[in-house]
């Protein structure tokens, strides 16, 4: 089932809900806990960097 009107119209409204979640999550996390975050974001990167 994908919405039929407004901004979101198209898309299937429980991945939107769910991306939602996911984003306001990701932006409390790094507002909240800033040096744990960076932390994580440099550990991904050299993961990344070394990886691939």
């Amino acid at each position: 089932m994908l919405a039929t009107s407004g901004i979101f119209k198209g898309l299937n409204p429980t991945i939107t809900v769910v991306s939602k979640i996911l984003v306001i999550a990701f932006v409390l996390f790094c507002a909240l806990q800033a040096e744990q975050a960076g932390a994580a974001f440099q550990n991904i990167a050299t993961f990344f960097i070394t990886k691939f």
